[in-house]
């Protein structure tokens, strides 16, 4: 078992007990990512999380006409999945994909689940999960009400800046909630105010 995930091992033991890495490792298997195929699917009950080795998760919703809007972007490595299918057990309300192929692991949610239940430093492990989740998703909704488009980008190339030259600007301007002109519009904006500041 700890040869078949040593990547998924090291990540854990920085966060929970020897023990508990056990644990989880035991109702864990491996998983490949394929890019643009969810792994989580919009409208489908999900019973696994998931951990990232490397890469980057796209987490995007499809509305009534099949236009993709994206939500959010998590680096590897992360522990990823819908809480809405896997607390609730309805259909999923977001697609989660990759940008390239990565290798991982999927561990079943009711299996782990029971082991929070059992392990205070598991429960305690994905609580500060969710409390920086939603920390995330109340600033990224307070900037749509209170920061312009280009003040949202300036925040998105300072909190994204290592993942830049791997996420497509497409993808970029639809979690920025603009078009792909208006984002081109807002870099050379910035562009030409930061030549012009130098």
């Amino acid at each position: 078992m700890k040869l078949l995930f040593p990547e998924f091992r090291a990540y854990l033991s920085e966060r929970i007990l020897a023990d508990s890495v056990d644990k989880i490792c035991e109702i864990s298997s491996p998983f490949t990512f394929e890019p643009d195929k969810p792994f989580v699917k919009q409208g489908e009950v999900s019973g696994f999380l998931f951990f990232l080795n490397d890469g980057i998760t796209r987490h995007y919703v499809v509305n009534q006409a099949g236009q993709e809007a994206n939500k959010t972007f998590t680096p590897a490595p992360c522990i990823v999945g819908s809480t809405r299918a896997l607390v609730t057990q309805l259909p999923s309300g977001i697609n989660l994909t990759t940008l390239k192929p990565a290798r991982g692991i999927k561990i079943a949610w009711r299996e782990f689940r029971k082991l929070m239940e059992q392990h205070h430093d598991i429960e305690k492990f994905y609580r500060l999960g969710l409390e920086k989740l939603f920390i995330m998703k109340e600033e990224r909704e307070s900037s749509f009400l209170l920061e312009s488009a280009e003040e949202r980008y300036r925040e998105f190339l300072r909190s994204h800046k290592s993942l830049l030259s791997e996420i497509p600007q497409y993808h970029v301007a639809s979690y920025l909630g603009i078009n792909p002109v208006s984002l081109s519009r807002i870099r050379k904006q910035i562009s030409c105010s930061d030549e012009n500041t130098a």
